[in-house]
């Protein structure tokens, strides 16, 4: 599992930094190279392949300004779990873990501002980019009763180790991290962890599929102390929820500003090099320089999310990273099996596999199927065979709910066909007519 935690930098920096860390990624691929060379090796590789279809895009497409305002605006269900040994009867309070759930509510609203690049919110930057993606609190849970998206639960454990207890959490309380983002409140036995966020791991590129067995700790993690906003977060630097937006940024596959390593890359070309991690108890939020490239001094990006300045200082995604995170989308398996579920929510699971045809007889160049089953997630193949038997169209889709899909007509004559759809264990078919 790729964590996002933050690492300890050398004694030469001491005296620049502050004790409190934000974030520890770099400690974490270090334990994971040691671990499991190879995935960690194929987590480069994806940040790799995700440059390179970028910039291949790029060359293909009008500016990237335009791709960037044609995109939808993508709401992502998010299920907070806090977790506590507190009393669930009692809500909020200095020091209680069982956050108020205007704590919580706070947090969303942070998110949708900080991603939104909001006018007049702490989230604004003249420079900055709406991502075009928001959060909302879950209305369903994953057996589709309805939920406010905030699920309490009491254990006798008083503190849970950042690093060690991701299953742990999942397993006290976890929804489907293919439907939801899964974020656990609780109390860190550290003090100097905030948060944690987990990378999107694999991809649906041949030699870089998913690894097993962090399916279910796929989300973030946050310290109840710095999560949200309000009265009961006594935090000088970390009081505004951005924690949570960092973190959150991990979980869309973004680095460190730093690539996690003294001048090192994050992959964007508009996030400036710099030397290290911007960890400091001023509040003010004054400009840092670096020395990257062959001596030049760059100012560093101290207001971006994906540094660790003080909360205040915090307001800005840039348009690199933006298009990171929406092709992570397209490439992560999980992350796209989300996207898909979004796109076809109001189109239910069903008993039995069930084929309609929208517009029968078809009378242009395609046609709307929608296909429904009783599983979140299956392969199944679309096939039109004419009268005679003779197989006209296929088209295989992978890793999909029950969905509307778009089916070409343009190249079949007017007349009778028999439209079938397959799934690993069932099969359904209708009659379909053409007109032209």
């Amino acid at each position: 599992m790729l964590i996002g935690l933050i690492a300890f930098w050398g004694t030469h920096r001491a005296a620049a930094q502050q004790t409190q860390q934000r974030c520890g990624i770099e400690q974490k691929m270090a334990l994971l190279r040691s671990q499991n060379p190879a995935f960690y090796f194929k987590q480069k590789l994806f940040q790799t392949e995700i440059t390179r279809q970028l910039e291949a895009e790029r060359n293909t497409k009008t500016q990237r300004q335009q791709t960037q305002n044609a995109r939808e605006i993508l709401e992502i269900p998010v299920v907070v779990h806090v977790i506590t040994d507190s009393d669930l009867r009692t809500l909020g309070g200095v020091n209680n873990s069982n956050i108020s759930d205007a704590q919580v509510r706070a947090q969303i609203r942070i998110l949708n501002e900080d991603f939104a690049n909001a006018t007049n919110t702490r989230g604004f930057n003249l420079n900055g980019i709406d991502t075009k993606i928001r959060f909302k609190l879950a209305t369903t849970d994953p057996n589709q009763n309805p939920t406010t998206g905030i699920v309490r639960v009491r254990t006798t454990r008083t503190s849970f180790d950042p690093f060690n207890d991701a299953v742990a959490l999942a397993q006290l309380s976890g929804w489907s991290t293919e439907r939801y983002l899964n974020i656990w409140v609780c109390r860190f036995n550290s003090q100097s962890i905030l948060g944690v966020g987990q990378y999107p791991v694999g991809t649906t590129i041949k030699g870089l599929e998913t690894e097993t067995g962090d399916a279910i700790t796929d989300g973030i993690a946050v310290d109840f102390r710095y999560f949200g906003q309000g009265p009961d977060i006594r935090s000088r630097l970390y009081k505004y929820g951005r924690t949570t937006t960092h973190e959150i940024g991990h979980w869309f596959g973004l680095l460190h500003t730093w690539g996690d390593e003294f001048c090192g890359s994050d992959y964007c070309a508009d996030t400036p090099a710099c030397e290290y991690p911007n960890n400091t108890n001023d509040t003010t939020c004054v400009d840092v320089f670096s020395t990257c490239n062959g001596g030049t001094s760059t100012r560093n990006m101290t207001e971006n999310y994906m540094d660790y300045t003080p909360d205040r200082c915090m307001n800005r995604f840039t348009g690199d990273q933006t298009d990171r995170m929406w092709k992570v989308l397209e490439l992560s398996p999980r992350r796209e099996k989300l996207v898909k579920y979004l796109r076809n929510l109001n189109i239910p699971k069903t008993t039995a596999l069930t084929i309609e045809v929208s517009n029968n007889p078809v009378s242009g160049s395609e046609f709307d199927l929608k296909v429904q089953f009783n599983a979140d997630f299956q392969d199944f193949t679309i096939y039109i065979f004419n009268q005679s038997g003779k197989l006209c169209y296929t088209q295989s889709i992978k890793n999909s709910p029950s969905s509307l899909t778009t089916v070409p007509a343009g190249a079949l004559p007017a007349g009778a066909y028999f439209l079938k759809v397959t799934t690993p264990s069932e099969a359904a078919t209708v009659r379909l007519m053409v007109l032209k």
